[in-house]
């Protein structure tokens, strides 16, 4: 683990981070479908759902920090909780800092391509941050006449498409670094506990990229 949980400076360091942050956000998406199937009150049941949707969104977040950060030259990266405050502050450090699909396919011997259309259906930036604002809505009651208006049945639809679209993002994707010469691809299973996180060096000259693997073991990861 992180020593004396600083904040991440190495590469492993940092992609460790990343990966705890990515196992509690698949944890979390995977609650989804049980607790929709589960003999709760139907209004609870649409609580809990729109409590891990945001509970997953600040974890990418976390997750998107790691991969970026300079924690010492950016303070605002210790200071935010809001995803919405963190995206921004990462687009002006790093304007490409939102993960892209990306999935590995190997065409030859040393010789691979990243389709960069991924799973497809994927979930944008502009749509975590609404499902972030709009879940908290959903799950505060913060005066009496909102707590006395009579609560809608929960709709079941925009929870499934939420979660099914963040699937397709973080089950494989790759980070644009700050050096602009590196990438991150992080691959997660989505039904078993695979995760595959590499660093890929670009050397533009020679067209060519080195590839630096990383096999994480998480222990006793943080879960809900």
């Amino acid at each position: 683990m992180i020593p004396n949980a600083r904040y991440p400076r190495t590469n492993p360091e940092k992609i460790e981070l990343y990966a705890l942050a990515l196992t509690e956000l698949r944890m979390r998406l995977r609650y989804i479908s049980d607790i929709a199937s589960s003999s709760l009150p139907d209004r609870i049941k649409g609580e809990c759902c729109y409590l891990q949707l945001r509970l997953s969104v600040e974890c990418f977040a976390i997750g998107m920090l790691a991969a970026q950060g300079d924690f010492k030259t950016h303070k605002a990266f210790t200071k935010y909780y809001s995803p919405v405050e963190i995206f921004k502050a990462l687009e002006i450090a790093y304007p490409h800092f939102f993960p892209k699909p990306s999935i590995p396919r190997k065409m030859a011997d040393d010789i691979w391509h990243f389709d960069d259309v991924g799973h497809g259906n994927c979930i944008t930036r502009t749509e975590l941050e609404k499902l972030w604002q709009q879940s908290g809505d959903y799950l505060h009651r913060t005066s009496l006449k909102k707590y006395i208006k009579n609560s809608p049945a929960a709709n079941y639809k925009p929870i499934y498409e939420a979660t099914e679209r963040f699937w397709n993002l973080v089950r494989s994707h790759q980070i644009f670094l700050s050096d602009h010469t590196s990438y991150l691809q992080i691959e997660i299973g989505r039904d078993d506990d695979a995760m595959r996180c590499f660093y890929i060096h670009l050397d533009q000259k020679n067209g060519t990229a080195r590839i630096e693997r990383y096999n994480i073991e998480l222990i006793n990861p943080r879960g809900p």
